[in-house]
């Protein structure tokens, strides 16, 4: 028979459950904004704590979220008003490299009219993209009007929720969720700072990079090139390949060889291999090859967000695991002694 004590511990917990359940069904379409907003706060809340020590709780998460905000509509519209005023250009580029490629005798896979068109899909995927998010402007304003709500409210009282769960966490557990909260910060920390500090080192590189080079479009090449680290390797890979075989439409090797050959130094190797690690340290324990599958797969579920979501819930997975081994372990140890 089921004594009284776990009857009344497992009732409470079916009804939270069983409510948790109906909200994440009720704001299914508004989850994925929620939960970007806690992985924000996570970043923002050393800054909010430290605010906190001259002001009030809500005026310093006000004040914390505007910059951040501010901050963030900075680098988005730079960023997007590059790419709408020299979409033509970048049309242009599409349409000389597929034509070049079409004119190409191949064989295979190599054939320049597959080539050619795997271009023309890239730019019509690019196009498709671009006229989604305007045409979900309205949309759009609710969702951030959920990740500002959202972010005020982890802000100011996440913390307290997280104390709460911890203290009911058993002993021989807490070892390993304190360091899956660890984890889960450090992997938070270094996808949104490192990250935006490697673009920027990235933009600033790039800005003298193309200029020695001759490009006509400093500025354009250099914002493509930055924006591509929030992919690793893959992207900054691609954007060189994309602007390479540009300089071999037109006819100049030279200048092709040298973007892929120093392009490939200065915008893979330096920032993968010695900058990002040294940023990071040893704040993020996922395998490299894990954190690409995880932003790649990300991205593919759930669009852009993924490159914050994806290495969260890789994060969460390896901690999980860590956390289960942990009370397996446990379980076999008492059942032997």
């Amino acid at each position: 028979m089921v004594s009284r004590s776990i009857k009344f511990g497992i009732l409470p917990l079916i009804l939270v459950s069983v409510i948790i359940l109906g909200i994440i069904y009720l704001y299914w379409p508004y989850v994925s904004t929620i939960v970007l907003a806690g992985t924000l706060a996570v970043v923002l809340y050393s800054p909010y704590q430290r605010l906190c020590r001259h002001v009030s709780e809500k005026l310093a998460a006000t004040i914390v979220i505007i910059l951040s905000v501010i901050l963030l509509m900075v680098l988005l519209f730079f960023v997007v008003a590059v790419f709408v005023n020299f979409s033509g250009y970048f049309g242009s580029m599409s349409l000389t490299i597929t034509h070049w490629l079409n004119n190409i005798s191949g064989y295979g896979l190599l054939k320049g009219s597959m080539l050619g068109s795997a271009v023309s899909i890239t730019q019509q995927f690019v196009g498709n993209i671009v006229f989604g998010l305007a045409s979900g402007v309205p949309a759009y304003c609710i969702q951030i009007l959920f990740f500002l709500l959202s972010l005020f409210l982890f802000l100011t009282q996440g913390e307290k929720v997280i104390q709460e769960v911890f203290s009911v966490i058993p002993d021989h557990l807490r070892s390993a969720t304190v360091q899956l909260r660890k984890d889960v910060v450090n992997t938070l920390y270094a996808t949104y700072v490192v990250n935006l500090q490697i673009c920027l080192i990235t933009f600033v590189i790039a800005l003298p990079f193309f200029t020695i080079l001759g490009s006509g479009q400093i500025i354009p090449y250099a914002t493509l090139t930055a924006v591509s680290q929030l992919v690793p390797t893959i992207g900054p890979l691609f954007i060189l390949v994309f602007i390479g075989l540009y300089a071999l439409a037109l006819g100049d090797l030279t200048t092709a060889i040298i973007i892929i050959i120093a392009g490939c130094v200065l915008f893979l190797f330096l920032p993968g291999s010695i900058l990002k690690p040294k940023m990071m340290g040893k704040r993020v324990s996922l395998p490299a090859s894990m954190l690409m599958i995880a932003i790649i797969g990300g991205i593919t579920a759930v669009g852009i967000s993924g490159v914050i979501l994806g290495p969260l819930f890789a994060a969460l997975f390896v901690s999980g695991y860590r956390l289960m081994i942990a009370q397996m372990k446990t379980i076999m140890e008492s059942e032997s002694g």
